[in-house]
């Protein structure tokens, strides 16, 4: 055997052979395509996709913040096909965000490009807004974030909103407002938000129910009680169920007992004093209320002249009656006056 440069000679019994040993070149990677900055919402999916050229066998390692990704499929999940590199992360989350490189190296040298990417939270309303008041202003508001090119779309049950009118939208500072005046029964339903940016089309929805406000139909009447009767005091209540009716007497809440019985029925609220006396004469109130608002109604409950007076009263004032006819048949009957007056006296005390 003897060796020439790049000539190898091998003399095997009377036979030549000639070998000609050719360095193979060797290209080191290079990137033809690279990931861009990537903003997606929690819960999508993220791609992250890097077309590299190269002497092969080429060694792909991904990076986040400097930290090499685990190979094993879990949450992150990497593959290729031919020279086409992929990370996909299959449902985001906030603590995904962050600096990810592709760092690719065979036996000519190494090569990397960086990608950014950003998970947002989903659009969400700033507060509830369960139940709102007919004839109201009723604000909805969500907050989204993105890119500055965000637009905003609102649906009432899946049907397009279009402004103007009672509808005013708007968008500031990453809050989507939605502006419904004079609210009619006939706004309640499911309301949604949809923000759409170059990441996607993400949306949240919130159910709303307008409900009526308590008023009073038929208001309290002032009235008299006779001493010991059941003294009755009722109103005409309307306004969406529930409704919580309450009774104040002098400012003060009363409750059910012997002495006051409190009834709901229908559209009729009602108040019963038992055996009514001087004690129970006041100011009432009846409060109607429910989740939108509240409603009173006020009355002044006196006593009855004549009923307040005691028993004995009443009979020395019968007394006092038929004494004075006495005294006047006396009179005309020629009796002494002050005869006449002694025995009214004493016949109206023995009445008492």
């Amino acid at each position: 055997i003897c060796i020439c440069g790049s000539l190898l000679v091998k003399l095997i019994n009377t036979d030549l052979f000639l070998f000609f040993l050719i360095p193979v070149e060797q290209f080191p990677p290079v990137f033809i395509s690279k990931p861009d900055p990537q903003t997606v919402y929690v819960g999508k999916r993220a791609v992250m996709q890097c077309v590299i050229a190269g002497t092969a066998p080429l060694n792909v390692v991904w990076l986040k913040d400097n930290q090499a990704l685990p190979k094993v499929p879990a949450h992150y999940q990497s593959s290729y096909e031919k020279n086409k590199h992929t990370l996909e992360i299959p449902s985001a989350e906030a603590a995904d965000s962050g600096l990810y490189v592709c760092n690719v190296s065979n036996k000519a040298g190494t090569a990397e490009c960086h990608m950014e990417l950003c998970v947002i939270d989903k659009p969400n309303f700033v507060r509830p807004l369960a139940s709102v008041a007919q004839g109201s202003t009723a604000r909805l508001q969500c907050t989204i974030k993105g890119s500055p090119e965000l637009h905003s779309t609102w649906f009432l049950n899946n049907s397009e909103l279009s402004t103007g009118g009672r509808h005013a939208v708007g968008l500031k500072d990453g809050v989507a407002t939605l502006e419904i005046h004079d609210v009619l029964l006939t706004d309640s339903g499911n309301y949604t938000c949809e923000v759409l940016n170059e990441c996607g089309c993400e949306s949240c929805s919130i159910k709303v129910t307008v409900k009526e406000p308590p008023s009073i139909r038929k208001e309290l009447l002032s009235t008299e009680a006779v001493r010991g009767s059941v003294a009755v005091l009722e109103c005409e209540i309307a306004g969406s169920a529930p409704l919580e009716v309450s009774w104040k007497k002098n400012k003060k809440r009363l409750s059910s007992d012997k002495k006051y019985s409190i009834v709901s029925q229908g559209s009729l609220a009602s108040l019963e004093i038992q055996s009514f006396e001087s004690a129970d004469t006041g100011e009432y109130e009846c409060v109607v209320s429910n989740e939108v608002g509240s409603a009173t109604s006020k009355s002044n409950l006196a006593g009855d002249y004549w009923g307040f007076w005691p028993d004995c009263w009443c009979k020395w004032l019968s007394a006092m009656l038929l004494t004075a006819d006495l005294f006047v048949q006396m009179f005309n009957g020629q009796t002494a006056l002050t005869d006449s007056v002694n025995l009214c006296f004493e016949y109206a005390m023995l009445t008492l």
